[in-house]
């Protein structure tokens, strides 16, 4: 009840941005304050009025505005506070923002991958494909509450991809480019995903694999002629004017 009471003083009372500063313990040091920033306020006062009436992805922006630091002063905290609300209010998109929001922290909330890991699952059964990318990324950095697995990333990076997620392909590149926890390197393997990667219209590949010619590695033998090549699909800068044989 009081938390409906809150809503309606927030839509309805003479300042709902000045409410939302009070409640939040932030009062008089908002962003909004900022004639630069009006239309941060004015959309925040929308948003905070939707609330009142059940609008999930108004709670989600409120969210936003918190999370970036956009029209109220930025705090992960209560962020995380509005993605929960939109999230019960039914708003699925919310759940990576939670994920999200574990994962980075910031002011008020620490670091949690546990954390973030559950609600990326949650993302991802609510149908949000990427989801599947997120869970990669946290394995391959590995950290707090979440060791790092570099076989674990990889699953995920490839189910991203069958999601349809074409930019995953570069990320699996460099789980085998680097080697780590349950993936050994094997440069012939990362080869062949940048080469994917390419192949999708990701043009940095060709330097990555220039770079693994120039370095040489596990199944792929050093070859500066081919690195020379590569770097030249790059565009002619100073990694091609190292490898490439002067004239």
């Amino acid at each position: 009840m009081k938390k409906i009471f809150l809503l309606l003083a927030l839509a309805s009372g003479p300042g709902p941005v000045a409410a939302e500063q009070k409640a939040s313990g932030t009062a008089g040091r908002s962003a909004c304050q900022s004639v630069m920033l009006t239309n941060y306020c004015q959309r925040l006062t929308h948003n905070l009025r939707r609330a009142v009436a059940g609008k999930g992805e108004a709670m989600r922006e409120i969210g936003e505005f918190y999370q970036k630091g956009e029209g109220l002063p930025r705090n992960a905290a209560r962020a995380k506070e509005w993605y929960e609300k939109a999230v019960a209010a039914g708003d699925k998109s919310s759940y990576l923002r939670l994920g999200r929001i574990h994962e980075y922290g910031g002011p008020g909330l620490a670091s949690d991958y546990a954390s973030a890991k559950s609600w990326y699952e949650k993302a991802i059964a609510a149908g949000d494909s990427e989801g599947y990318w997120s869970m990669g990324w946290l394995y391959q950095e590995g950290g707090p509450g979440l060791e790092k697995n570099y076989a674990s990333a990889q699953e995920w990076y490839e189910k991203a991809v069958a999601a349809g997620a074409d930019y995953a392909y570069p990320y699996i590149a460099r789980l085998y480019e680097e080697g780590g926890p349950g993936v050994e390197k094997n440069y012939a393997r990362a080869k062949e995903w940048y080469e994917k990667a390419l192949a999708a219209g990701d043009l940095d590949g060709n330097a990555a694999i220039a770079r693994l010619y120039e370095e040489g590695g596990p199944g792929l033998e050093k070859d500066w002629t081919q690195a020379c090549s590569f770097y030249k699909k790059d565009g002619w800068g100073p990694d091609a004017q190292r490898v490439c044989p002067k004239n």
